[in-house]
């Protein structure tokens, strides 16, 4: 990628991605331009340092710096500040020591928070899903600011975690991207249909249906593609409980997980209990 798109993505007031995702993707990108530099920060050198600070120095003003919390900036940010200049280091100091300090007149507004109402996910898994939507799923030839808008149908706390809602909420709404919080883990499941839930007791074939888990601890994820030979059995539609993917790969009524037409097992169990989901309409944006 050249530096004036990856300018223009990271412009975007609404990017989804926490900022010090941005901050890191930036990082990455600085080292991997030719000539290479260490990919080990804190192995650094001051030539590298300058190199790396005259590399991005049109890119960095557009990073919303300030609203990276005090942790990611001792962590991330402060192994390699000499890349900021002294002004905007002394700013970030005072900002995340001095108590109740407010923002700098000059800083970047937050960016707008376009993953709608999710009580379950972070902007950084839904980047990640989006990538996979996309079949980037190579963690290295992942995107910043996958085009696509996530928009909340049903939340099952909020909403009702039984078929009918689901029938009534999400029926014939296009792609949807299914989100599950499984009680007492720290693992969220769930999978993604390109196509419309349309109930109308039959299976549907599609070869772009995913299954996945993902550990919000360990910053872990399995991904299950649909097996070619199984695409035409990819999403099990039915009108009564029997909606799942594949067969009962994930039956999210029935807490169902087996590993039968996807290509990988995402729990080390066949069962699970969920806490709560939400359904997400996928819109690609324009």
């Amino acid at each position: 990628m050249d530096k004036s798109t990856l300018i223009s993505i990271i412009k975007r007031d609404e990017l989804e991605l926490e900022e010090i995702e941005i901050w890191n993707n930036i990082i990455k990108w600085g080292i991997s331009q030719e000539p290479q530099i260490n990919s080990n920060l804190l192995e650094l050198t001051r030539k590298d340092l300058n190199e790396l600070k005259n590399r991005l120095d049109e890119i960095l003003p557009h990073i919303r710096i300030f609203h990276i919390t005090g942790n990611d900036f001792h962590e991330k940010i402060w192994p390699i500040k000499k890349i900021l200049s002294k002004d905007l280091i002394n700013q970030l100091i005072k900002f995340h020591i001095v108590k109740d300090s407010n923002l700098p007149t000059d800083a970047l507004s937050k960016r707008s928070q376009k993953l709608d109402n999710s009580i379950i996910i972070k902007f950084q898994q839904a980047d990640l899903l989006a990538n996979w939507i996309d079949r980037n799923d190579d963690a290295y030839e992942r995107k910043l600011g996958v085009s696509y808008e996530f928009q909340l149908l049903l939340c099952g706390s909020r909403d009702g975690m039984d078929m009918k809602t689901f029938r009534n909420l999400c029926g014939n709404k296009g792609p949807t991207l299914i989100i599950i919080k499984l009680r007492g883990s720290d693992q969220i499941i769930g999978g993604y249909n390109p196509l419309s839930w349309r109930l109308l007791n039959h299976w549907q074939a599609t070869p772009e249906s995913f299954i996945f888990s993902l550990n919000m601890k360990k910053n872990s994820y399995i991904l299950s593609r649909v097996q070619q030979a199984y695409s035409s059995y990819a999403i099990k539609d039915l009108s009564n409980n029997g909606v799942s993917f594949g067969n009962d790969d994930l039956a999210f009524f029935v807490g169902a997980c087996n590993k039968s037409y996807y290509e990988k097992r995402i729990l080390d169990t066949t069962t699970f209990n969920m806490e709560d989901f939400e359904v997400f309409r996928v819109v690609k944006n324009k």
